[in-house]
């Protein structure tokens, strides 16, 4: 097998289950349908193939493919997802964090077990990596799925758009520091230890973030609550004066009563039956008419839009 061809298919093998990984928390926020997605990703990764095919082939080293691969990848990423641009970027760079020291843990296995300098994207490469990977993907796919999680339920723009920064600069520092890769470079605990605080600093700044950002939800929760609270009571106040007044009416209204039986006995007494038919039809006139209109049938709710009917 070529050299070129072999390092297309350690680049395949290599980062195709980092793309599942990446993907899976899209499944709810794809702009696209899951065959679209499938294509536009396949794609992708057919350049990235072809890259370091060509790049290999033409006596460059593979790794060069990086950076176009990196570009292609990316907006790959953020055209099939319909989620906020910051938190796709920040997942992004999670799962790359992730595949960088991966992919340097299984370098630094092979140099360092290895008595020559070896072919570091061969198809034997990828089983270290897959080793790796396999051994800590529980762990970070737990990570992972519950920083996928927090990250769509908190709505903080204005603080995306800067947060991400963080671990996206300490990885380009990291991966420029391991561009190359030399034997002698690869061999030394910093290779290693560079991309492993690549990643460290994603997880502190994901709990940093998601700590800060779950405590200040939950004191808006709480102020929210507080002044629904307060709105009840307000409502309930108000309901209490009304209710009052209509005690008060009540009391008035059978004193008035009991002023107009007085008055009806009088008249049945003298006999007067004109002057009565003439007073009844006279108070009839007077009494409001009774309607009361029902808004609900949840008694509470009923309450409250009658309230503000009556206001």
């Amino acid at each position: 097998m070529s050299p070129a061809l072999e390092a297309a298919l350690y680049e395949l093998m290599s980062t195709l289950p980092y793309r599942i990984l990446a993907y899976y928390p899209l499944l709810e926020h794809m702009r696209f349908s899951n065959k679209a997605t499938c294509g536009l990703v396949l794609t992708s990764q057919l350049i990235q193939m072809i890259l370091v095919y060509g790049i290999t082939l033409a006596g460059y080293p593979p790794q060069l493919h990086r950076l176009p691969s990196v570009i292609v990848c990316l907006a790959t990423y953020l055209l099939c997802s319909r989620a906020d641009f910051s938190q796709t970027l920040f997942l992004y760079i999670f799962v790359a964090d992730y595949l960088a020291i991966c992919r340097g843990a299984a370098h630094f296995v092979m140099v360092s077990f290895s008595p020559e300098y070896p072919n570091l994207y061969s198809v034997e490469a990828v089983i270290p990596h897959m080793v790796i990977f396999l051994a800590t993907l529980p762990f970070m796919l737990r990570l992972f799925l519950q920083a996928q999680e927090q990250i769509f339920s908190i709505q903080a723009p204005k603080l995306w758009r800067i947060i991400w920064l963080i671990p996206a600069v300490t990885s380009m520092m990291s991966l420029i520091y391991t561009w190359e890769l030399d034997p002698q470079l690869i061999r030394k605990p910093a290779f290693l230890l560079t991309r492993i605080c690549g990643l460290t600093t994603m997880v502190l700044v994901y709990h940093v973030l998601i700590s800060a950002l779950s405590s200040i939800r939950r004191q808006v929760t709480a102020e929210e609550e507080a002044k629904q609270r307060k709105h009840i009571i307000m409502v309930q106040r108000n309901q209490y004066n009304l209710l009052q007044k209509q005690i008060e009416e009540t009391r008035t209204a059978r004193h008035d009563l009991r002023q107009h039986l007085n008055l009806i006995s009088s008249y049945l007494e003298s006999g007067d039956n004109e002057a009565l038919k003439e007073y009844i039809t006279l108070y009839g006139k007077k009494l409001p008419l009774e309607s009361k209109k029902v808004y609900s049938n949840n008694y509470a709710v009923n309450t409250i839009v009658s309230y503000y009917a009556q206001q």
